[in-house]
């Protein structure tokens, strides 16, 4: 008998004498002290000995259930069927003490544990918090009409067995609608529940589960034609249209590497299937394009700045080159610059969906037309290769190269002859590489944001998202000496012949377009009949070129990618706690003995950097919506470059994790009442409460050096994301509060003691944050050809 209340959503049901004999064990712990225990593994285990409070599991107990509800206040709820006949048998006596009655029932707190314990049938033990004890109270007298009625029921049949372990798990899509973002066939989630069963030997395991979905037949034949040529495992489909996914057989213990290498399925099922599902939502007024688009290397990217020579300069190159509307803006494009207006060449080699190999753009700085802000303006552009582009669709390749020839980076750019003749190089620049002596600048963060919107000649925008690969880089400054230029190019007449400055990146740069955003937009410098060209063009264009992206992903080639924001329902917080003791934090997350926790300025005006442990929660929307709790820390691996490890994860929603394979929902609320940003968060062995008074803030602006700590963010196993962002990331300025309007109520997890008490800085993000995002980007899925024997 499962004492269990009508509003439990999963299951986690462990058949005591099978797991002890099949793992070859005689207590929990002893799984727990294999220290490479697969994190799957790991975290179920831990659960279970957090809530069975350390009783003997193997002595007292036959069965345990370990179910979670839909109700945050419930956490999660033990039952377990005994093999003895009192308390007094499970728990020292003089730990417990009566905490209250409930409908005749005893409920005892048990020293030194928020959970409370009662023994409800004359077999069956009861552990949780009161509130949940309650309930299974409320569900053994009638009160509550049990499990026999909750949304999961018609799943709870797939826990009776003899496996070690088997779960039941309840779906948004059993809750809720959940909108599909394209044909709602080619993800998981659209599904209403997952089941499945595991067992074990002494060192592996394998089972099955099973996902409970509409369209389950055309999710597999799409998956199994899609992973045909990677060592994935072909899936099934059941009687009642469930997926059957296979677990295949797996150590129980693993290296970091191994752990990285298992998940590839799981990163084909939900992660690579779900950029399927965006790109079949691409469409004109539906889902956008989102592409890679990768930069540089040997050589790296080239700009050569020149300054206008006057105001009647300027005057006639807006008349007679700029879209109807548009002006020229002035900017800085280095921190030691001030503003002025600039033409720019930037020759560079490129790779992705859009453009590939040698490429050369020459752009000017124009008002955004909707917002105050220095835009880029394509005013011509020359690649080596075709390439789609706003003003004439289709571009026909060029001579154009960009290459590193005996000590000199050497870009040309040329023009057939229509006669078939050599080609007429009407631009040329060569400068000398690498330097004796490198004068390092930086770029100013208005010049790296003038790329969120890349316009070209008719007004036409495509949107881009970037990294710090562009904005916390230095690049090489070149001396005049070290530059030779010819320029026959029209736009020569308009500016001073010889360049403001030239700098070459040190580095490749990494970027996401969005082609073609704006084309409703009423500020187009284009016909009617030219917008409909264009938007046929877009809509038959791109979703395919989206799609094929994706699918490639799930079959190994390339990378998924998908679009989110966040901020969009509740504003964004980050709560900041120095590290007191980075040794002891060091010890205590495992971490490999070349990572060490970076030491960080968090905004400008800093005086000292410190290491920092990071509380950030977000309302997400895209593939993955909901509230979002990411606590994480900065950490630098052999001296390079600082990012992000996440060492707790948790959502409002069962959430796939690269270490757990999925997290079980947590509490998380989070919203604004009246001026005050109140936070409440739950999860097994952590709990925050919070209070911001958004009133008492003032402006300040993250140091580029945290913003690119975003960029990679990686799990505790070694699993990393690569994430994508705009200017509204990098230069706006958040809302800083003063201690003052920070209330810390309650601050519970086994990082604490490692941590000063009292937040260092709390910012908040009033305003929605655009992201793109590759998923376990160093997770490879191979091909059956790579794949390891």
């Amino acid at each position: 008998m499962m004492i269990l209340p009508e509003s439990t959503r999963s299951i986690l049901a462990i058949d005591v004498d099978a797991l002890f004999s099949q793992a070859g064990i005689s207590a929990l712990k002893e799984l727990l002290d294999r220290r490479s225990l697969d994190p799957s593994v790991r975290s179920p285990v831990e659960l279970l000995l957090r809530h069975s409070l350390g009783a003997d599991v193997g002595a007292t107990m036959e069965t345990i259930v370990l179910a979670q509800t839909t109700r945050a206040e419930h956490g999660f709820l033990l039952s377990a069927k005994l093999k003895v006949g009192t308390l007094d048998e499970i728990f020292d006596p003089s730990e417990l003490s009566e905490h209250e009655t409930y409908q005749g029932n005893v409920i005892y707190e048990k020293k030194g544990s928020s959970l409370r314990v009662g023994r409800l049938a004359e077999d069956r033990l009861v552990v949780g918090s009161a509130p949940g004890l309650r309930a299974a109270i409320d569900t053994l007298s009638g009160t509550d009409p049990g499990l026999r009625s909750a949304a999961i029921a018609p799943y709870v049949s797939s826990l009776e067995g003899n496996d070690s372990f088997a779960f039941v798990l309840g779906l948004p899509a059993l809750y809720g609608v959940v909108d599909a973002q394209g044909s709602g066939v080619a993800t998981l989630r659209q599904a209403r529940a997952v089941t499945g069963v595991v067992s074990f030997s002494r060192d592996s395991f394998a089972g099955h589960a099973r996902v409970h979905m509409d369209n389950a037949a055309e999710y597999v034949t799409r998956f199994n034609r899609l992973t045909a040529k990677t060592p994935a495992p072909s899936l099934g489909t059941g009687d009642d249209g469930a997926v059957e996914i296979p677990i295949s057989k797996s150590p129980l213990e693993k290296t970091s590497g191994e752990v990285i290498a298992s998940r590839a399925f799981l990163k084909q099922l939900v992660h690579a299937m779900d950029a399927v599902e965006y790109a079949e939502g691409v469409t004109h007024r539906g889902n956008v394009p989102w592409m890679n688009f990768d930069v540089g290397g040997d050589p790296n990217s080239v700009f050569i700045n020149f300054e206008f020579r006057g105001p009647e300069e300027i005057a006639a190159f807006e008349a007679k080159v700029l879209p109807a509307g548009f002006r020229l803006a002035p900017l800085r494009i280095l921190e030691t610059d001030e503003p002025t207006y600039f033409l720019v060449l930037n020759a560079y080699n490129s790779s992705g969906g859009l453009v590939e190999g040698a490429r050369a753009e020459w752009s000017v700085f124009v008002h955004d037309p909707e917002v105050d802000h220095p835009r880029f303006l394509v005013v011509e552009a020359a690649a080596e290769n075709m390439s789609a582009d706003a003003v004439n669709l289709i571009t026909p390749p060029a001579p154009v190269s960009h290459a590193h020839e005996e000590g000199e980076i050497v870009s040309h750019v040329a023009e057939e002859d229509p006669d078939g003749g050599t080609p007429r190089h009407y631009f040329t620049s060569r400068i000398r590489w690498p330097q004796e002596s490198e004068d390092r600048v930086g770029l100013a963060r208005e010049f790296v944001a003038a790329n969120d919107f890349i316009y070209w000649g008719n007004g036409v925008s495509d949107r881009t998202l970037y990294n710090a690969s562009m904005h916390n880089r230095d690049a090489v400054r070149i001396a005049e000496a070290d530059t030779k230029i010819v320029d026959e190019t029209p736009w020569s007449a308009y500016l001073h012949p010889v360049p403001k400055h030239s700098y070459v990146y040190l580095n490749p740069l990494e970027i996401v377009i969005s082609p073609w955003w704006n084309l409703d937009a009423p500020y187009l410098d284009v016909t009617e009949e030219y917008r409909q060209s264009l938007s046929d063009f877009k809509k038959n264009f791109y979703p395919a070129a989206v799609l094929g992206i994706a699918e490639g992903a799930v079959g190994g080639e390339g990378d998924a990618l998908a679009p989110f924001r966040v901020g969009t329902v509740a504003p964004s917080a980050y709560f900041h706690f120095a590290v007191s003791d980075p040794g002891g934090l060091i010890d205590a997350l495992g971490l490999h003995a070349d990572t060490e926790l970076a030491v960080l300025r968090i905004l400008e005006g800093d005086v000292a950097p410190r290491p920092y442990f990071l509380l950030r929660v977000d309302a997400v929307d895209g593939m993955a919506r909901g509230a979002r709790v990411e606590c994480t820390t900065f950490v630098t691996r052999n001296g390079g470059r600082p990012y992000s490890l996440v060492v707790e994860r948790f959502a409002e929603e069962i959430l796939p994790d690269p270490d757990l394979v999925f997290r079980l929902p947590g509490r998380v609320e989070h919203e604004v009442v009246e001026d005050d940003l109140q936070t409440m968060l739950e999860a097994p062995g952590f709990a925050f409460e919070a209070r911001v008074d958004l009133g008492d803030t003032h402006p300040g602006l993250p140091t580029l050096d945290w913003i690119e700590a975003g960029d990679h963010v990686c799990s505790r196993s070694g699993v990393c994301d690569k994430v994508f962002y705009a200017g509204e990331t990098m230069e706006m300025p958040v809302a800083v509060a003063r201690p003052a309007a920070v209330q810390i109520d309650r601050l519970v997890n086994p990082w604490v003691e490692f941590l000063e008490p009292d937040p260092a800085h709390v910012f908040v993000r009033e305003t929605p944050q655009y992201f793109a995002w590759n998923p376990w980007r160093n997770v490879v899925i191979r091909r059956s050809k790579d794949a390891c024997p």
